[in-house]
């Protein structure tokens, strides 16, 4: 199978996971600032840039995405730092317990850990997950995948995002908005929960926004409260997709923490 990787720079190894709906190409600011002082890795997930889509959709969990990235990690040799965002956080965490050994750190922003707030009864966020979901369904379902995608896109980073967007990043939107469905489905369909999390030894820095949704910012913080070695910083004035929208700012938090992480080594 095709898989898409920017694999550049030296010194320790940073691998970078990007959110639904966009591509490594999301880590390319952090890239140019984490350039010669470290090894990063950007990996496209499942269905993203130029890695080809799961070849068995109807099975699909979140295992197959840490299949990826473990085979990522025998490239590598090494233990890793992983950054990860939303989904590309819910990756990122999945990977730590598989391959505990082969992890040094994590670095999150609202890792969309959503069957949490199931555990813990958060029926605001999990109902409102699940309307969103059935709406990419039916439309998805109906032959129009332009309007799922547009769904999504507004649902996260408000309404009347989609209309801003160039046609190029709408027809790839568009294209991979079934994989979204696909991801949702591992999340909540993942073993994982707050024992197994709460096991966790690496140092985790997760950040959240304070604007925009709350689903994912509750998510977090129901994690946060289980790490052993972890902590949370909420950025004042962003949302879910700020390491999109304001990579300046969360990419300062990242590189802190990972140079936290070489200091203490």
């Amino acid at each position: 199978m095709r898989i898409g990787l920017d694999d550049s720079g030296c010194g320790e190894p940073v691998v970078l996971l990007h959110s639904s709906c966009y591509s490594r190409r999301q880590w390319r600011p952090l890239v140019k600032q984490l350039s010669g002082r470290y090894r990063t890795l950007a990996l496209d997930l499942y269905g993203y840039g130029e890695t080809d889509f799961p070849q068995h959709p109807e099975t699909f969990t979140i295992e197959d995405e840490v299949a990826l990235v473990g085979s990522l990690l025998d490239r590598v040799g090494n233990p890793v730092h992983l950054v990860g965002h939303s989904y590309g956080g819910a990756v990122a965490l999945a990977a730590a317990l598989q391959h505990p050994d082969r992890i040094r750190s994590l670095t999150l922003h609202e890792p969309v850990v959503f069957h949490l707030a199931r555990l813990a009864g958060l029926t605001d966020v999990t109902e409102g997950i699940d309307r969103m979901a059935a709406e990419l369904t039916e439309k998805v379902q109906a032959g129009l995948p332009a309007a799922a995608a547009q769904v999504f896109i507004d649902y996260w980073r408000g309404a009347g995002t989609w209309e801003k967007l160039p046609q190029k990043g709408q027809r790839e939107a568009a294209r991979v908005i079934s994989k979204v469905l696909l991801e949702l489905r591992a999340i909540f369909g993942t073993s994982y929960g707050f024992e197994e999390y709460g096991a966790l030894q690496h140092p985790i820095y997760m950040t959240a926004g304070t604007t925009g949704r709350s689903a994912a910012q509750q998510v977090t913080k129901l994690l946060a409260r289980v790490l052993v070695d972890g902590s949370l910083y909420f950025v004042s004035g962003v949302g879910h997709m700020a390491p999109i929208t304001h990579p300046r700012l969360i990419n300062t938090h990242i590189v802190a923490h990972l140079e936290q992480q070489a200091a203490s080594s």
